[in-house]
């Protein structure tokens, strides 16, 4: 259906369902192509060498704080299991072949108020961003039944960045916005990649 951006430097929008309803529970999946490489064995052992395994993360925030977050390998919980991470993916090519971040926007507004931004950021854990074709974040509505599709936020880095911002899910006063937030740095622990975003989780 694709969401309603604003003109912004960095866009924001409402997240707003099919159903023209706030969207209660966001999932969000981040996929990337690996470099191409040619044929015959030396260009597949080439290509193997030259993969990157690209692990997504959300930063939980209150106004500029960090204070939580979840991640692919060593903590997919927070909030009671109101932000749960998949689990780790090491190819991520191809539509739901992707890392997954599910967020209960409702409960975080109805339980954690004091949650006001989550950020999504990924970090290189072999290689560097410079060693992907491209990578997309998928927005889904998962409220109901069936998650229906939102709009796809599109990045490409260069240079050796091993850690990224890729948006910002943001409270608003009736609901939550997403922004199309950049910034590129080193990957470290979960701390570091929140230094990323601050700045840009603050109400708008």
């Amino acid at each position: 259906m694709g969401l309603n951006w604003s003109k912004d430097t960095e866009p924001v929008a409402d997240l707003i369902g099919a159903n023209g309803s706030n969207v209660t529970v966001l999932e969000i999946e981040l996929e990337w192509e690996q470099p191409t490489s040619g044929g015959g064995l030396m260009g597949r052992l080439k290509g193997k060498l030259n993969e990157t395994d690209v692990d997504v993360s959300a930063i939980l925030f209150e106004h500029d704080e960090a204070v939580d977050y979840v991640s692919p390998k060593e903590h997919q919980r927070a909030l009671s299991g109101a932000v749960v991470h998949a689990g780790d993916v090491k190819r991520g090519a191809g539509e739901g072949g992707g890392e997954k971040v599910t967020m209960r926007l409702a409960d975080i507004r109805d339980k954690d108020s004091d949650i006001t931004a989550i950020a999504l950021v990924a970090a290189c854990s072999k290689g560097n961003f410079s060693k992907i074709a491209g990578a997309v974040c998928r927005i889904y509505d998962a409220s109901g039944a069936q998650r229906v599709w939102l709009d796809n936020v599109r990045f490409a880095v260069t240079g050796d960045h091993t850690g990224a911002l890729l948006g910002v899910v943001r409270k608003t006063d009736s609901g939550w916005s997403f922004t199309k937030a950049k910034a590129y740095g080193q990957a470290g622990n979960w701390r570091h990649l929140a230094a990323l975003a601050r700045g840009r989780v603050g109400v708008l």
